[in-house]
């Protein structure tokens, strides 16, 4: 969950069909958002465009296509002329820790009345800060207005959005579950229509169906069914309390594994009489796909090879057994930074969710007390780099993982798995004849269900 605050004196803006407003902030922890609740007033809005959210710069410049949108918005009926927060069911989108954002908002045409988006001081709130953007309606870029803000607050699961919900009733409802396949443990998050605190009932055995029949009037007719949920275990869920969003982790949940699960709860410490439907989940087996080089990146700068020269020096690192002495790429530069990509194979189709990417290089020196090496993923022109290593005088073996896209914060696609290329990057400081990092092999691999 991420809000905005000011602190003193009422801060309102006003919305218009001549300037574009926007308010940058940054998710406190990682989840999926579905609404977003501005500060409004008046409530009664004529909403032309909806308002949109985009990734943004470290300036709070949008950055890429919008995230998401509003779909629909609701506010306290009775209370049109007054300020209050007006809640906006977003289409979902997953957001990422420390990513910085923007919500946008537009009018195209006049509005007959000023309508402020602010901060009331009367609200006495306190939430983190995030600054205020503005743009004319001509303007290419966004102007920040540093140390100015409006209250605001956007949320999805977990954790519990601000403001508390209405108080809660006994009944409860699961409109459903969200599994997390690349989690160990494996993790269930879901939302539920009131606050409660739920308990997860799970078995390995599949629940039998049985019909009963009443006698009505002589005559036997169905009349209900039931479940035999038989051998169950308990999980509480994470969060204290009563929450609208629950996170449930199953230690003992392995791969290629079944089971159905339902959940019982409580509110305010009363038993509900709800009881969820019963779910069913295969746990997939993870696999693994290797990349290997399949042609020449956009970085060439290592002038030195056994074997193939350039442009095809990635044949010279695409085997699957390291041929070490053989063939191999250097630079004999005797200071300085060089830097190689590759392009790699295309990946599998038909991939539900990427856990990691690892590029991996076998690399040495053969003489000199000083050559640096370092594993390279360049993506959409921007190099990502691991761990600059002192290469020994043996052929080894170096690695990085990245469990999401680093370009964009995000979830692995196999959109990036297509355009992502491999590579090393080597830096000589010892100015002796064949103190270089010389690579051998280079690939990577994909864990993916």
């Amino acid at each position: 969950m991420s809000e905005t605050y000011t602190v003193g004196l009422d801060s309102w803006m006003p919305l218009s069909s001549l300037v574009d407003i926007g308010q940058v902030f940054t998710p406190k922890e990682a989840h999926t958002l579905d609404f977003i609740d501005l500060q409004l007033k008046p409530a009664l809005l004529f909403l032309p465009e909806p308002i949109r959210v985009y990734a943004c710069d470290i300036t709070g410049q949008p950055v890429g296509p919008e995230l998401s949108f509003s779909l629909s918005y609701t506010f306290q009926k009775g209370t049109i002329l007054l300020s209050q927060r007006v809640r906006f069911r977003m289409k979902s989108t997953f957001l990422q820790q420390d990513q910085r954002y923007i919500i946008t908002w537009h009018f195209p045409i006049p509005v007959p009345y000023w309508i402020f988006w602010g901060y009331d001081s009367a609200d006495q709130a306190y939430m983190p800060r995030g600054w205020r953007m503005t743009r004319g309606i001509t303007d290419p870029t966004w102007t920040p207005r540093y140390d100015q803000c409006h209250i605001f607050c956007e949320f999805g699961d977990p954790p519990l959005p601000t403001p508390e919900p209405p108080p809660p009733i006994l009944p409860f409802a699961i409109p459903a579950y969200t599994p997390r396949p690349c989690l160990d443990p494996f993790q269930i998050t879901l939302a539920t229509t009131v606050p409660c605190h739920l308990t997860c009932y799970w078995t390995s055995k599949k629940p039998l169906k049985h019909s009963s029949t009443r006698t009505l009037r002589g005559l036997d007719i169905p009349w209900g069914t039931y479940f035999c949920f038989v051998a169950w275990n308990l999980v509480e869920q994470e969060e204290p309390g009563d929450t609208l969003y629950h996170t449930f982790i199953f230690p003992s949940w392995t791969l290629c594994q079944t089971r159905w699960f339902t959940f019982r709860g409580e509110v305010n410490d009363i038993p509900s009489p709800s009881v969820g439907p019963i779910f069913r989940y295969h746990r997939t087996a993870r696999h693994t796909v290797i990349l290997r080089p399949n042609g020449s990146g956009d970085l060439n700068q290592l002038l030195g090879d056994w074997g193939a020269n350039p442009p095809n020096h990635y044949l010279n690192v695409d085997e699957a057994v390291s041929d070490e002495n053989t063939t191999a790429n250097y630079d004999s530069a005797l200071t300085g930074t060089k830097t190689e990509t590759y392009k790699v194979d295309t990946a599998p189709t038909g991939i539900k969710a990427i856990c990691d990417v690892t590029v991996y290089q076998r690399t040495r020196k053969f003489t000199g007390s000083a050559a640096y090496g370092r594993v390279v993923l360049r993506i959409n022109g921007t190099n990502y780099y691991g761990a600059e290593y002192n290469a020994s005088n043996r052929w080894g073996g170096h690695s990085k993982s990245w469990t999401t896209n680093p370009d964009t914060g995000l979830p692995w696609t196999e959109a990036d798995l297509n355009s992502m290329q491999i590579g090393f990057q080597r830096r000589n400081v010892n100015p002796t004849p064949f103190a270089h990092c010389y690579i051998t092999q280079a690939y990577a691999t994909v864990t993916y269900i």
